[in-house]
C-alpha cells in the first residue's frame, strides 16, 4: 500500500527499518498497527490503531518502525510444475534469474496478483 501511495508498482520487501540498515525513526509514532488487505489506495483506507492507546498496551518503540523496497521493473512469472498451464509453483524472474516465491502465509489474495 505505502509503495502504491509513492507511486510505485509495488513492494519487494516489508519489515523493519533497521533490519534494512535503514535505521530508527525519532518524534511522534503516527501509527502504532496497520491491517492493510493490500488493495487500498492510501494506508489511510486500512485498519488502524491509534498510538496512544496501541503504544500504551504494546510498548511499540521506534524499535518496530516499518520498513520497505519498492519496485517499479516488470517482474515476470511463470507457473511450474503443474499438469496444465494455468497451474504450478510460482516463480518469478528477478535480478536475471528464476526463483520460487516462499510464504508461510500464501492465500487466494497473493496467488490473485499474480494470475
Amino acid at each position: 500500500v505505502v509503495c502504491r501511495m509513492l507511486e510505485y508498482q509495488f513492494a519487494i520487501q516489508a519489515g523493519r527499518a533497521s533490519s534494512f540498515g535503514f535505521g530508527s525513526g525519532s518524534g511522534p509514532i503516527w501509527f502504532g498497527y496497520q491491517n492493510c488487505l493490500g488493495s487500498e489506495r492510501s494506508i489511510a483506507d486500512c485498519s488502524i490503531y491509534t498510538p496512544s492507546l496501541y503504544v500504551r498496551y504494546y510498548h511499540y518503540s521506534h524499535y518496530y518502525d516499518a520498513g520497505v523496497v519498492c519496485y517499479t521493473e516488470e517482474i515476470k512469472a511463470r507457473l511450474v510444475g503443474g499438469s496444465q498451464p494455468n497451474e504450478g509453483r510460482v516463480e518469478l524472474y528477478y535480478n536475471n534469474a528464476w526463483g520460487s516465491v516462499c510464504s508461510s502465509s500464501w492465500d487466494i489474495r497473493e496467488a490473485n496478483v499474480i494470475c
